[in-house]
């Protein structure tokens, strides 16, 4: 290290401690964070280390509400190979005789072990709520259950607190998102402490939505008082939904249309909306879409609705002469999962049918010796930049002048920009002889389909002399 100051000068290495934070923790992870049970049932729960120990762990079960397999203790080893393999613990709840109505259980994890980042470490976070069995009523043995709208079922049980004076009926009763498997569910004094299995489906509705919730009530009914209109808790029924928010867009009948043609598609929606959904109809100015809105609802929303495309015919003659267009479709709607949601876009080929061409009306005049005439000039397209046309007459015909001229030399011209092109611009011409003259037209452009574009007005001849820049192709006779 060097510096200005004395202080800076010729020191020496210097060391820097780095303190490394560990993130892997010692402990346990439970498979559940609770349990409900039966007073005399068994309860089970699977358990494994958060991180790897470098000794055996011993992870002791302990509860004074709990005998673990005949002892008030049950142990669980784990070793730095199977730290990560769950172990499932089974505690046998105590029975008693006493009414004690639901009571909250904690187990106890406490760890030993040579390896000190586990020695000592106790994990108080599992509960069990314990039903005592003297008590009439229903338990349900599960806190929810999954279903799919594709079809996938779950399953819960339920069974009495007690033994009954008489048969106990557990009526089910569905909601518009799950529906069970069976109506009712009967107990007898005989199997009152058997559980009973309800499966449950999904209606499968044509909603996207994000994953709902149903819920089953239960309604008991009995000639044992204990248990006639004893209360039991709803079950909720968590749904897996297997609709999709998204657009149906059909591909158009004609993938390739020429400017001022048309073709037609469908759209529909992949799901029923919540709300009303509105899909915009983007083109690029190629084509136009009607409508540019559709409306869909929950009545209508799978009725494919046409949308008519039309070419634009821009009167341009375009460079290259089939070019893509983009229709791209954008959804509004109250219904979250629909708003703003693009749908996919379609790309048509769009065929010009505008040739670029110096258009003369008419094309041939006929003129005495010394007589006077006139023809109009246009453009057949519009230009993509301005465009001269340079007016060279032939022997025997006369051009008036038209105030234009060509910088290169004084020939007559006529000029068209994006605005006249289509206006036809006079030109006055006198004949000489009453024999055949011509008057060439040639184009100045930087416009590429105007530059050295040409046409011929004919004096005293045939109407349907071609352009000078056409040619005519004559068949090939061989013997």
């Amino acid at each position: 290290v060097t510096g200005n100051g004395p202080e800076f000068n010729n020191t020496g290495p210097r060391v820097i401690d780095v303190l490394i934070r560990d993130d892997d923790r010692p402990g346990v992870r439970l498979a559940r964070q609770s349990l409900n049970a039966l007073e005399g049932s068994t309860a089970q729960y699977g358990m494994r280390l958060l991180s790897q120990p470098s000794s055996n762990v011993v992870v002791g079960v302990s509860t004074d509400a709990v005998r673990a397999a005949g002892t008030d203790n049950v142990e669980v080893t784990f070793t730095p190979d199977n730290w990560d393999t769950e172990q499932t613990v089974s505690l046998d709840l105590g029975n008693d005789e006493v009414a004690e109505g639901t009571r909250m259980v904690t187990v106890r994890h406490t760890l030993r072990s040579q390896d000190s980042r586990f020695n000592g470490v106790v994990d108080d976070s599992l509960t069990i709520n314990v039903t005592d069995d003297d008590v009439p009523g229903v338990i349900l043995l599960t806190n929810a259950v999954l279903a799919g709208e594709d079809g996938t079922t779950g399953s819960y049980e339920l069974k009495l607190t007690s033994q009954p004076a008489a048969d106990v009926v557990v009526a089910i009763q569905g909601d518009a998102q799950a529906t069970p498997d069976t109506a009712s569910v009967t107990f007898t004094t005989e199997n009152w402490d058997q559980a009973q299995a309800v499966t449950v489906t999904a209606v499968d509705d044509a909603i996207a939505e994000t994953d709902g919730t149903g819920l089953l009530r239960h309604t008991v009914g009995s000639g044992d008082p204990g248990y006639e209109g004893v209360n039991v808790g709803d079950m909720p029924v968590l749904i897996e939904d297997n609709d999709v928010a998204g657009l149906i867009i059909d591909q158009p009948s004609q993938s390739t249309v020429a400017e001022g043609e048309r073709t037609t598609y469908g759209v529909a929606l992949r799901s029923q909306p919540a709300s009303g959904v509105q899909v915009a109809v983007q083109t690029d100015g190629r084509t136009q879409a009607s409508p540019s809105t559709l409306s869909f609802d929950a009545g209508n929303w799978n009725q494919p609705q046409t949308v008519t495309l039309t070419a634009v015919d821009d009167q341009v003659d375009s460079r290259p002469d089939a070019r893509g267009a983009l229709v791209g479709h954008t959804a509004a709607s109250e219904d979250a999962l629909y708003q703003g949601l693009a749908g996919e876009s379609l790309v048509l080929t769009v065929q010009d049918d505008d040739v670029a061409a110096i258009e003369l009306s008419p094309r041939n005049l006929m003129l005495g010796e010394g007589e006077q005439g006139s023809y109009s000039v246009r453009l057949a397209t519009e230009p993509a930049g301005d465009v001269l046309v340079e007016l060279m007459p032939g022997t025997g015909v006369n051009v008036a002048p038209t105030g234009c001229t060509t910088e290169e030399s004084d020939t007559v011209c006529l000029h068209f920009t994006v605005d006249n092109w289509a206006d036809g611009q006079t030109v006055t011409i006198t004949s000489q002889s009453d024999s055949l003259g011509r008057v060439n037209h040639d184009g100045i452009s930087s416009d590429a389909g105007y530059d050295g574009r040409g046409a011929t007005l004919t004096v005293n001849g045939d109407d349907e002399l071609p352009d000078t820049d056409r040619s005519i192709f004559l068949p090939l006779m061989t013997r």
